[in-house]
């Protein structure tokens, strides 16, 4: 069962996994003998006088106090590091499609995305959601299928993740799990009874610059 990443999640998660590394091995590092403080090799060689002994002192005085400003300096450049990373992940989980694709976008996502959705519970979410046909003449939907995926992982198919089809139509390069609910013969609004299967397909979306606004259909 193949699944497709988002190239822009997936250099996110290796700048993550890289920063936070890279900050821990810092951390580490800087507090191998004593919170705030690295060890220092100066020392002062024993049996000197009082005068040699305060000059020695002072160098290893001096060179702590040296220690521990890098230390700091250190600490502060994890946490630019962090609060970089961190901007980054909010702007990209907060990017939201134009004004007039937004309705149509967040139509797609309550009819068809389900990243939990069983193929037990397609009665459930289906009237949860209120998804009807309306204009027909028994008000419930023949078949509707949810992908079992987040939207950003979806969102792909729009771009690099799928292959043009025409007429704004995308097929994904790789094939998601989904559910498929199909009507039972003899229902009624809003009674709505269906079948539920699950299965493994390339989907084909309709997409309005990047954004998916329909699910065309299904192609094992």
């Amino acid at each position: 069962m193949g699944q497709i990443r988002s190239d822009s999640t997936e250099h996110f998660r290796l700048q993550a996994a890289f920063f936070f590394q890279f900050s821990r091995g810092i951390l580490s590092a800087a507090t191998l003998d004593s919170p705030g403080i690295l060890r220092c090799d100066c020392s002062t060689p024993q049996h000197q006088d009082s005068e040699q002994l305060t000059a020695k002192t002072t160098v290893k005085t001096t060179c702590s106090f040296t220690q521990n400003n890098k230390v700091m300096e250190i600490h502060a450049s994890a946490v630019i590091l962090l609060l970089i990373l961190a901007a980054s992940f909010t702007a990209y989980g907060d990017e939201q499609p134009p004004p007039d694709i937004n309705p149509r976008y967040q139509k797609f996502l309550s009819q068809h995305v389900g990243l939990r959705v069983s193929e037990h519970a397609c009665d459930r979410e289906i009237r949860k959601r209120d998804i009807t046909a309306s204009g027909t003449e028994n008000g419930c939907k023949e078949v509707n299928t949810f992908i079992k995926a987040k939207k950003d992982i979806i969102r792909v198919v729009c771009g690099k993740g799928g292959t043009p089809q025409g007429k704004n139509l995308f097929k994904s390069n790789k094939p998601f799990p989904v559910v498929t609910c199909k009507l039972k013969s003899g229902q009624r609004h809003p009674n709505c009874q269906y079948r539920g299967k699950k299965s493994t397909r390339y989907i084909v979306l309709g997409c309005d610059r990047g954004w998916p606004v329909h699910y065309e259909e299904g192609i094992i």
